[in-house]
């Protein structure tokens, strides 16, 4: 699979609220070869590792992702605005399989947390693409972490902690209420999820109690982004051996993997 090094300049920046930017970066090798789920590796000025990011969204020759602001490269990436630059590599790791032949009827669901949202807009973006819709489920801990409420779908469910918005808990226990009332559906659905470790777990125990095929988008620190510094270590479920995030994911079976 193609991999590019690149200057990306910045054509938009969208915030969306004091903890999130979405920035549109022109990057045409890398818009036209990346399938949804992977990501790039974004070199920040003044900060020593790369930054990992998934791409958002394809429009044309723009990528865009969804900045997280935790830090000070989080931070000094958002404030990157149009006409300004930073070296980008990608399209690194590996993506969601959109599963199902012609003809096949498949149950897409979307089970995001948080800023886990990342690699969706792009999933459902090329899931359109192919005439599928998906179901959706958001989670976060209040309604100012919920993202992706604009996506098109065949439904949205919105779970929050503190009960801001949708119904107060947690979104996996909402997935999971939902396939269990449609047991009709278990054999055709396929779950991709993306969000904080816990409720990756929780949404493993999820689908292997009901034999549901899942793939989680599994978030790690990844200094390098292609295998190298192996940072980004993942349990392989049945061994003891490891995987790497950066390189045989970030999308994985749910079944392969021990979180």
């Amino acid at each position: 699979m193609p991999r590019f090094q690149l200057t990306a300049r910045a054509v938009r920046r969208h915030v969306l609220n004091s903890q999130a930017v979405i920035i549109g970066l022109e990057a045409a090798e890398i818009a036209a070869s990346a399938i949804p789920g992977q990501f790039v590796e974004l070199k920040v000025p003044g900060v020593l590792w790369r930054r990992p990011m998934s791409i958002y969204r394809r429009i044309g020759d723009v990528i865009e992702i969804l900045v997280a602001i935790v830090g000070p490269g989080s931070r000094a990436l958002a404030q990157l605005i149009p006409g300004g630059s930073v070296d980008i590599i990608g399209p690194l790791g590996n993506g969601f399989p959109i599963d199902g032949s012609d003809g096949d009827v498949v149950d897409d669901v979307v089970v995001a947390g948080g800023f886990g949202i990342a690699p969706f807009p792009f999933l459902v973006q090329r899931l359109r693409e192919v005439g599928r819709t998906p179901r959706i489920f958001l989670g976060g801990r209040t309604k100012d972490q919920l993202f992706g409420q604009d996506l098109p779908a065949e439904r949205i469910s919105v779970a929050t902690e503190d009960g801001s918005a949708g119904e107060q808990g947690k979104v996996v226990p909402l997935f999971a209420s939902f396939a269990d009332a449609v047991p009709e559906r278990i054999e055709r659905m396929r779950v991709y999820a993306c969000g904080p470790i816990p409720m990756l777990r929780a949404l493993q125990n999820a689908v292997t109690s009901r034999g549901i095929r899942a793939w989680v988008s599994v978030e790690r620190e990844m200094a390098c982004g292609i295998g190298i510094c192996q940072g980004c270590a993942v349990g392989a479920a049945g061994s003891d051996a490891y995987l790497l995030a950066c390189k045989d994911g970030p999308v994985f079976d749910a079944s392969a993997i021990v979180l």
